[in-house]
C-alpha cells in the first residue's frame, strides 16, 4: 500500500521543481518520476547551478544538504502514475530508467549519473568551492547556463504547479441545490 507522506512527498518536490526551479511541469508529469528521481534533480540542480555561480529563479537556498535520492528508478521508490506514452518510448528512459534530460524537463543539470553509493556520496559531497565544481563548471559551463536562463524564463511567465483535474461528477454531487 502506498504511504500518503509519499504521495504528499511527490507533489511537494514536483510543485517545488516547477514554482521554486522553473522546471517544465509537462516534462514533469509526462515522464511521471519515482519521488527518489524527483528528489536527485533537485540535488543535482543546486550543485549545477552552483557550479557556475548562480541560485534558482525564486533565489533559495536550503540551509542543510538536501535528499540526493537517486538517478534512476527504484521499485521502492514512491511513483505517482505510470509515464505517458511518449515517455515510455523514449529509448533512454526505457533501457536505463533515467530522469529525463534538461531537454525533456527545462531543468538545468550537471548530467552526473552516480553508479554506486560511493559514487552518491562524492557527488552529493560537491560544494561551490570544491575542485571538482570548477571542473564542472569549465566543461559544462555554456549548457547549465542555457538550461538556468530558460529555467528563470519559465519561471517568470507561470510559476503555477498544476492543480489535481477536478471530478465533475463529484462537484454535481456536492453542489448545493439554489
Amino acid at each position: 500500500m502506498n504511504d500518503p507522506d509519499d504521495a504528499q512527498g511527490w507533489r511537494d518536490m514536483g510543485q517545488h521543481l516547477i514554482e521554486a526551479h522553473g522546471g517544465s511541469s509537462g516534462g514533469l508529469a509526462g515522464y511521471a518520476p519515482a519521488l527518489d528521481q524527483l528528489c536527485f534533480p533537485h540535488a543535482d540542480i543546486h550543485v549545477a547551478l552552483a557550479s557556475i555561480g548562480a541560485l534558482p529563479p525564486d533565489r533559495h537556498t536550503h540551509p542543510a544538504p538536501v535528499d540526493a535520492g537517486w538517478c534512476d528508478r527504484r521499485p521502492e521508490s514512491y511513483r505517482l502514475f505510470p509515464p505517458s506514452a511518449s515517455a515510455q518510448n523514449d529509448p533512454l528512459l526505457g533501457l536505463h530508467g533515467f530522469f529525463p534530460l534538461p531537454s525533456d524537463t527545462g531543468l538545468p543539470r550537471t548530467g552526473c549519473c552516480p553508479a554506486s553509493q560511493a559514487d552518491l556520496a562524492d557527488w552529493s559531497g560537491l560544494s561551490s568551492s570544491g575542485s571538482e565544481i570548477a571542473e564542472l563548471a569549465a566543461y559544462r559551463r555554456n549548457r547549465i547556463t542555457g538550461h538556468a536562463a530558460a529555467a528563470v524564463t519559465r519561471w517568470r511567465a507561470s510559476a503555477d504547479f498544476p492543480a489535481p483535474r477536478a471530478d465533475p461528477a463529484k462537484e454535481q454531487r456536492n453542489a448545493r441545490p439554489r
